[in-house]
């Protein structure tokens, strides 16, 4: 019988690494791989500092002879670097980075402002660039980016996400042509330890993307770090779903895949025909009402809000729960229904059940007139 062993990843006991956003599920996960590689000294940053659950685990590993500290900063401020810096020089050398820290804030460009657009960029940006700077003359090992699958394919509403994750991928690639340690990778979305909604999971899913479990995202972590590569993707894709989903974009033409026949939920409610039948049949404001009450159940259906009873047309999508996921979904089903190509971005440039119906009364009119006119 062959056994196969996944070799460590080199890790130094008497060096100390760095986790931002070291409080959160992945740095927690990735404190858990580090110890088991051999690290006995790490720090934790994060913009809260430790929970008391946090506290309670870190006394145990204290007992084990791991010290763990976390400090609270937000690395993207100077001043609050310093103070990370400050600490970090109170420790054995500093070995290793891993930088984690991210903020979601989605959202179209055109209701973009300069705000959200930093509260997005600063982590990722000015906070790598700080991490970046201060570790040059430290002769680190490893310097690991935790970038997103969203800067390689992009997705809706989350155009300055991406755009700082590219960021990160840049400064990977600069770094190597420098001489120093780097690693980016644009992950895609973690299961039990991510940002991602338990509302988008059926979306992401649907469109062929799967979540990675914390126990394959530590094992790729392993063969990813001894490719010696400045950048990698790491994403779990069925991609005969995904093909169909996205159609011959030149992105993916390289991509070749057999052709399998992939099932694409159609909106309850039947065949979407007769759906626009029914519509043409009623008055006007009975029409607007059956089009308000279709708009609403597909948004219960993506949400996962179909026991909540009914909601309030005047809510915000974003503030019922949609994502830049789920927002991907729900164009799904409208187009299953209406036979038209809808705008990736549609639910955030229509952002009320109010102002969806009357985006799509207005698409049913004009293919009315289009159908009288032939």
């Amino acid at each position: 019988k062959i056994v196969l062993t996944v070799p460590h990843y080199a890790i130094d006991a008497e060096g100390t690494y760095l986790i931002t956003g070291g409080t959160g599920g992945i740095g927690r996960l990735l404190l858990d791989w580090l110890v088991e590689q051999g690290a006995r000294y790490v720090v934790l940053n994060s913009r809260r500092g430790a929970s008391a659950e946090l506290a309670e685990a870190l006394a145990k590993l204290a007992e084990s002879g791991v010290q763990v500290e976390v400090v609270a900063a937000d690395i993207s401020q100077p001043d609050h670097f310093a103070h990370l810096a400050e600490r970090l020089a109170a420790l054995p050398p500093l070995r290793g980075v891993f930088h984690t820290a991210g903020v979601l804030d989605d959202g179209a460009i055109l209701n973009q402002d300069w705000a959200r657009c930093q509260t997005v960029m600063q982590p990722k940006v000015a906070g790598t660039w700080q991490l970046h700077e201060y570790t040059r003359p430290l002769g680190l090992d490893h310097f690991v980016l935790y970038s997103s699958i969203a800067a390689v394919v992009g997705n809706p509403g989350q155009t300055t996400y991406a755009a700082a994750n590219a960021f990160m991928d840049s400064l990977a690639h600069l770094r190597q042509q420098q001489g120093l340690p780097a690693l980016s990778i644009n992950w895609g979305a973690w299961g039990e330890v991510g940002m991602l909604a338990d509302s988008s999971v059926a979306a992401l899913e649907a469109s062929g993307f799967h979540l990675i479990a914390p126990e394959d995202g530590a094992v790729a972590l392993q063969q990813a770090a001894r490719r010696g590569a400045a950048q990698l993707t790491i994403a779990p894709i069925n991609w005969p779903q995904l093909r169909q989903r996205i159609g011959d974009k030149p992105f993916y033409e390289e991509i070749s895949t057999p052709e399998l026949a992939v099932s694409v939920a159609v909106p309850a409610g039947g065949n979407g025909g007769d759906f626009l039948q029914e519509l043409l049949s009623l008055p006007d404001e009975a029409r607007r009402q059956r089009m308000l009450a279709y708009v609403a159940e597909q948004i219960s259906h993506v949400l996962g809000l179909e026991k909540q009873g009914g909601l309030d047309t005047q809510l915000g999508l974003f503030d019922l729960g949609m994502d830049s996921l789920t927002a991907v979904e729900f164009s799904n089903r409208l187009k299953a229904t209406f036979n038209h190509v809808f705008p990736p971005t549609l639910a955030f440039e229509t952002p009320t059940i109010d102002a969806l119906t009357d985006y799509l009364l207005a698409l049913v009119a004009q293919k009315m007139a289009v159908a009288a006119e032939s």
